[in-house]
């Protein structure tokens, strides 16, 4: 069975509740996952690389270049979900990179040395369930405005 570690940033309810249904997920396609919301650094994921041994790790947000002391028989997997205020086409080292948004794969195409796709949010069926509704108008807003913010637009009501 291939073990797959899974980082997310840190441990908000958001990042708990995307953790288990992630899980979820590789698990209902035979993975054997592990991991937490929180990333390792130095030497604390050296030891989780040693006592887990996974064939896998993924990350939210981090690619394999941001962690160079990660074994490089062990394959990095980036969620770039959040690009942080950095440029799409800095994100590399990983030998999958999954990308947020399907518009940002122009500005980071695949290569010999790396795999770039896309991989919306919509893991667990039990929350992400698409069902045919009248709706009351043509266009909705769900999710977030990405930083960086000023103080005008923090201020608005």
């Amino acid at each position: 069975m291939i073990k797959i570690a899974l980082f997310l940033p840190n441990a908000t309810p958001f990042y708990v509740t995307l953790f288990f249904s992630i899980k979820k997920a590789l698990e209902a396609h035979g993975f054997h996952v592990m991991g937490w919301p929180g990333l390792l650094v130095g030497d604390a994921l050296l030891e989780f690389c040693r006592q887990g041994q996974p064939d896998i790790i993924m990350e939210m947000n981090r690619t394999r270049d941001e962690i160079p002391e990660l074994p490089k028989h062990i394959i990095h997997i980036a969620w770039i979900v959040d690009n942080l205020g950095k440029k799409i086409n800095t994100f590399s080292g990983s030998e999958l990179t999954y990308l947020f948004w399907y518009n940002w794969m122009k500005s980071c195409p695949s290569s010999s040395s790396r795999i770039v796709d896309w991989l919306p949010p919509g893991f667990d069926q039990d929350i992400y369930f698409p069902e045919a509704e009248n709706f009351l108008s043509d266009i909705s807003f769900i999710g977030h405005i990405s930083f960086p913010w000023t103080i005008e637009e923090k201020n608005k009501i």
